[in-house]
C-alpha cells in the first residue's frame, strides 16, 4: 500500500529516482550542473532520406489502435503533427523541430526533458542521474577499458544528443539518460560478442539513445560485421532513432505495418521472415504493449531468434499492463537468464531463445 502511495505522488510531481536522492548532498550538487545542450544541426539531406523509408507506411488511425488509451491523444497529436510536415514535404520544419526536440513533448513518454517540467522534477532528474552514473562505473571498471572509450566516444557525441536534451557537464558532456542505456547495452555486450547476428531489431527504442550503443557494439567485436538493423516504433520515434544512428541502410517498419487490421480490430501479424539468426532488444516497453503487438513482435521469423529484455515484471508496473513472459513461453521461447537490475528498483534484465540450437 505504502508502496502505491509513493508512487502515485511520484507520477503526479513528476520525480524521477527515490526521494531519498534528493536529500542526498552530492546528488543535489550535481543536479545544479545539469544543463540543456546547444543547438547542434541536422542535415536536411539525412533527415530526407528516412522520411522517405516511412512516408509510404504512414496510417495514424491503425497506429492509434495499437496505443494504451492513455496515451492515444497525446500520439495522435505528435503523429499527426509529424505527417503534415511530411505529406508537405516541410523538411525545413522537421528540420527545426528534430534539433529542438527536448524543448518540447515530442519524446513524451520516452523521456522528459521539455522546458515546462517543474523544478522539483529537474532537481529529481539530476539526483537520479547522479545515482546511476555512480553505479555504472561499477559495471564499467569491469569491461575492456577500449571497448568503453568507443562506447563514451558516442555518448559524448553531437549526433548522439542532437535535440538539446539535459546534459551534465564535467571534462565531456553526458546526456542524464545514458547511465541506464550504457547499463543494458554492457548487459547486452556479453551476448553481441560471442554471436554475429545476421539482424539486430530495436522494438520502442524511443528516443534512440540505446541503439548508437548496440551498433559501436557490434562494431566492436566484429570489424567485418554485415548485421542488418531494424527499427519498429512509432513514426516520431522511428525518425529520431534512424537520425540519432545515421545508418543509410536501417530498415524502419512501422508498427501499423507489421500488424494486421479487420474492421479496426487489431490482429496478430509479424516480423518479416529472415534466414539466420535475430536479436530482438527491448527497454521499457514490452509491459506497455498490447498483447496482440507482444505477440506480433517476438513470435520467432527467423532460424532462431534471442530476445534481450530490460524491463519491469507486469505486477511490478501496476494495472492495465501485458504480462510479457507468459507470451514468451506460449511462443516457445526458453528462459535463459534473469537478472535483477542494480540501477532500477524491480527492474530485470532477461535473455529468452527460440530456435533449434
Amino acid at each position: 500500500m505504502i508502496k502505491k502511495i509513493i508512487k502515485s505522488v511520484k507520477f503526479r510531481l513528476n520525480i524521477k529516482g527515490d526521494f531519498l536522492d534528493l536529500i542526498n548532498i552530492k546528488a543535489l550538487f550535481t543536479s545544479f550542473f545539469i544543463s540543456r545542450d546547444k543547438i547542434f544541426y541536422l542535415s536536411s539531406e539525412r533527415i530526407k532520406l528516412f522520411v522517405n523509408k516511412v512516408e509510404s507506411q504512414i496510417d495514424v488511425e491503425n497506429a492509434l489502435l495499437l496505443s494504451s488509451e492513455i496515451w492515444r491523444e497525446p500520439l495522435k497529436e505528435r503523429l499527426q503533427k509529424i505527417k503534415i510536415f511530411i505529406e508537405k514535404n516541410d523538411i525545413k520544419s522537421l528540420k527545426k523541430n528534430f534539433e529542438n526536440l527536448f524543448l518540447t513533448d515530442l519524446m513524451q513518454g520516452a523521456v522528459s526533458h521539455e522546458d515546462k517540467i517543474s523544478k522539483l522534477s529537474r532537481i529529481s532528474q539530476g539526483t537520479r542521474f547522479y545515482k546511476r552514473n555512480k553505479l555504472v562505473k561499477i559495471e564499467i571498471k569491469k569491461k575492456d577499458s577500449k571497448f568503453i572509450k568507443k562506447l563514451l566516444k558516442v555518448i559524448n557525441s553531437d549526433i548522439y544528443n542532437f535535440g538539446r536534451p539535459l546534459i551534465f557537464k564535467d571534462s565531456a558532456k553526458f546526456n542524464i539518460e545514458f547511465p541506464d542505456e550504457l547499463y543494458f547495452c554492457l548487459f547486452l555486450s556479453e551476448f553481441i560478442k560471442e554471436k554475429d547476428f545476421n539482424e539486430i531489431v530495436f522494438i520502442g527504442d524511443g528516443a534512440g539513445f540505446l541503439s548508437p550503443l548496440i551498433v559501436e557494439t557490434v562494431n566492436y567485436f566484429h570489424k567485418l560485421n554485415k548485421t542488418n538493423y531494424r527499427i519498429v516504433d512509432f513514426m516520431h520515434f522511428s525518425l529520431v532513432t534512424a537520425i540519432r544512428n545515421d545508418l543509410e541502410n536501417i530498415i524502419i517498419n512501422l508498427p501499423e505495418r507489421l500488424h494486421k487490421f479487420e474492421n479496426k480490430k487489431v490482429l496478430v501479424g509479424n516480423l518479416p521472415y529472415i534466414k539466420g539468426s535475430r536479436l530482438i532488444i527491448n527497454q521499457d516497453s514490452f509491459p506497455e504493449m498490447k498483447e496482440v503487438s507482444l505477440r506480433t513482435y517476438l513470435q520467432n521469423t527467423a532460424d532462431e531468434t534471442t530476445v534481450i529484455s530490460y524491463n519491469q515484471l507486469a505486477k511490478e508496473a501496476g494495472k492495465n499492463h501485458s504480462d510479457y513472459l507468459p507470451i514468451l513461453k506460449e511462443l516457445e521461447y526458453k528462459n535463459i537468464i534473469n537478472k535483477k537490475s542494480t540501477l532500477r528498483d524491480n527492474y530485470y534484465l532477461s535473455v529468452f531463445f527460440s530456435g533449434d540450437k
